[in-house]
């Protein structure tokens, strides 16, 4: 039985829990002054420190005079924003007496703890009660398992349905074969562990703690099946290929050659410094290593890995019983210190096998993938995008991501734009390009008749004598000098020249972003058995926003011209589903087509004017241009979900039942009094009106029983870990 989930709302989880932790403690009164003192308890997987510490003091008013008398229990202070202390978990300030009635009777709500100022209480009182505190924090304070998950969105938009079909059918087999190849790996790996034979004096221990169905074989093994027989093999000693972990590692490798030899050889040819093995990281992790093409042990690793494994999962198995039967006496230090030593062991290995399975079987089919989108010539919009989350079961977890992917689309410059461009340039160019000046030509004086040198003759007397030639006119002025603008050969401007060469090659460039990411919200419940897990996702894929902008080099946004992108901008599941403990899976697909008349495509020039004018005239209007035929796009989106449910200590608790006795205890303490006691309380069971007057309850002879087994069994479980050291010693 799991103890109570610790997701939010805690506090009546909690309480409810506790009250079987509680109830031993009610007789036991408490001296205030023997062992007074205080300490420090830290809280490692349920950081509620201040619905903790309501919990005690709710049953310390319950039971006053109980085991908790004498306690006080403090959430230590933090330091605000502010600068003042604040103590966790006590009432925050009343509004100031101007604040309405209404603000005045709301009761004030307890102050919680940012970030991590949540994980830590401060006991102080008797040491009995100190002691009984801690007992039932403890009994809360366990490791949860959880989910570790690999998510991908292949989303694919094309106006060529038949090649597009292709792809996609290409791309569903490979997930189908992928998947099937993960499950068949897990059932291969769950038939070779139920034919492990395991050691006959670990059984008789770890059954005689109550765990007298750990190691049946007719159970749907979990991921800690699998590893709890392998650890619990008879032969772990043996040195060559016949050792039973090497045995199932290489009867495991020959069924994956056999039945997805595609997959085993796509390993062995990944680019790498040296070839890579079908669950390498596991075996190794396991104590195995590769020799001549076999699995075998490394050394005694093999040994001592499995001896370790036993030796940390009959300890807690041990303290984890004495918790649950001797709730007054177990020791709350060492349930949770034997907890982590398990819970250590469990994790190191299914990390290992989920490298294993995400290099085996996802990494290939997503490269196919890729391959397969990224050589379709007709593809619009292609996105492939990958999101990773680990998480507690129970625990809430958001994830958000988003990215932006800039692609240059830069479209033919039309001649329209590009004279524009050149007027414009050619207007702040002329600036800069001095005129040529130019200064007019100087005029002629007019001088009288030239008359070979020789001054003009005496008239005779008595003529008249001739009219004196005019006066020599004035000489006229030059024009002002002039500049005109430089051209070439006297007929085009330099200035349009420049110009025009600079609308050529002026920065132009147009861009498209694509924004994508994904939004995801989930919460997983790992069932009772840990071989399976309830998911609750809320997950959205896209919007991939286009948007683009023509960037000149002044830096302005100049007029979009870059045609609307085809593609899927939401894809958004809501589900819950029921997971394996490994499996690889198709949460939703997604698939959409749109058609749309073609229009008319027209004569350069002459079909537009045409339509213009002539477009209402029956067949007339149709002249100079013709129908387009309908354009098609297609869209597929697939969310493809790769889950390794993460075991923890709890998936190894969960197999000792909380109200039963049992007989391998019984048989293997070989105690009288336990045998009477055992007796009495099947008889009591068969038939609760057989009770005597006086005779103790039923459940006092439960405690009765446990009382007496427990202290006998400890010291079982020291002698044969010992007896594991004492073998790994010669």
């Amino acid at each position: 039985m799991y103890p109570a989930r610790t997701s939010p709302p805690v506090l009546p989880l909690l309480l409810a829990a506790a009250v079987l932790f509680a109830a031993p403690y009610a007789s036991r009164a408490q001296d205030p002054g023997e062992g007074y003192g205080s300490e420090r308890v830290r809280l490692y997987h349920v950081r509620q420190a201040v619905a903790l510490a309501e919990l005690l003091r709710d049953l310390m008013g319950h039971n006053p005079a109980g085991s908790l008398k004498g306690l006080q229990v403090t959430v230590p202070a933090y330091v605000a924003p502010s600068g003042k202390a604040v103590k966790v978990g006590a009432p925050a300030a009343k509004p100031a007496e101007g604040g309405g009635d209404e603000e005045k009777d709301k009761p004030a709500e307890p102050v919680t703890a940012p970030g991590g100022n949540n994980d830590e209480l401060i006991l102080s009182g008797p040491f009995a009660a100190r002691r009984a505190a801690k007992q039932i924090m403890a009994s809360l304070d366990l490791p949860q398992p959880g989910v570790t998950m690999e998510m991908w969105a292949i989303q694919i938009s094309s106006s060529q349905p038949d090649k597009m079909a292709r792809v996609l059918q290409g791309s569903q087999a490979d997930i189908v074969n992928a998947r099937a190849g993960v499950q068949g790996a897990l059932k291969q790996m769950q038939s070779l562990a139920a034919s492990l034979n395991h050691d006959s004096k670990f059984d008789e221990v770890f059954s005689a703690l109550g765990y007298e169905s750990a190691l049946e074989k007719t159970r749907t093994f979990s991921l800690t099946d699998i590893l709890l027989r392998l650890a619990a093999a008879e032969g772990v000693e043996g040195k060559t290929e016949s050792n039973p972990v090497a045995r199932f590692a290489n009867e495991l490798t020959a069924w994956l050659h056999g039945n997805y030899p595609e997959f085993a050889n796509a390993l062995a040819s990944a680019p790498g410094s040296r070839v890579r093995r079908p669950f390498e990281s596991l075996f190794a992790s396991r104590g195995l290593t590769y020799d001549k093409g076999k699995w075998v042990p490394d050394g005694r690793k093999v040994e001592g890995t499995a001896y370790a494994a036993r030796a940390a999962v009959l300890r807690f198995a041990y303290h984890y019983g004495d918790m649950l039967h001797r709730p007054e006496r177990f020791s709350a230090y060492y349930v949770q210190q034997t907890a982590g030593s398990v819970n250590d062991r469990l994790q190191l290995a299914v990390h290992a096998l989920n490298h294993d399975i995400y290099e085996l079987f996802i990494a290939p089919t997503l490269e196919k993938i890729r391959r397969r989108t990224k050589g379709f010539s007709g593809v619009e919009y292609a996105q492939v995008g990958r999101t990773s989350v680990a998480t507690l079961s129970g625990t809430k977890t958001v994830v958000s991501g988003k990215a932006t992917s800039p692609f240059d689309e830069t479209q033919p410059m039309r001649l329209s734009e590009l004279l524009t461009k050149a007027s414009a340039l050619e207007t702040q160019i002329g600036s800069f390009i001095p005129n040529i000046p130019v200064t007019p030509a100087k005029p002629k004086k007019k001088k009288p008749a030239d008359m070979g040198g020789m001054p003009p003759a005496t008239p005779p007397a008595g003529t008249t004598p001739p009219a004196a030639p005019p006066a020599e006119e004035p000489e006229e002025k030059p024009d002002a000098p002039t500049s005109v603008a430089p051209t070439i050969g006297g007929i085009y401007p330099y200035t349009k020249l420049i110009g025009l060469i600079a609308a050529f090659g002026e920065d132009r460039t147009m861009w498209r972003e694509l924004n994508s990411g994904v939004s995801l919200d989930i919460t997983p419940i790992v069932l009772r058995n840990a071989a399976s897990a309830e998911l609750n996702i809320d997950l959205t894929i896209g919007d991939p926003l286009v948007t683009s902008a023509e960037k000149s080099a002044e830096g302005a946004k100049a007029e979009q011209k870059i045609p609307p992108l085809a593609r899927i901008t939401e894809h958004k599941v809501k589900s819950r589903i029921e997971i394996n403990s490994l499996d690889l899976f198709d949460l939703s697909t997604f698939s959409s087509q749109v058609t749309r008349g073609g229009g008319r495509g027209y004569v350069p020039l002459l079909g537009g004017v045409w339509r213009g004018i002539f477009g209402d005239v029956p067949v007339l209007g149709d002249l100079f241009s013709w129908p387009k035929p309908p354009r098609s796009v297609y869209h597929q989106s697939i969310l493809l979900v790769g889950s390794v449910i993460t075991p923890t200590a709890m998936s190894v608790a969960v197999l000792l039942p909380t109200d039963l006795t049992a007989a391998a205890t019984v048989t293997y303490l070989k105690d009288p009094d336990l045998t009477t006691l055992n007796t009495r309380i099947g008889e009591l069971e068969q038939d609760p009106k057989s009770l005597a007057p006086g005779e103790p309850s039923l459940g006092d002879q439960y405690r009765k029983y446990f009382a007496r087994a427990m202290p006998l069994l400890r010291p079982k479980v020291d002698e044969y870990i010992k007896g594991l050291n004492d073998k790994l010693a010669r």
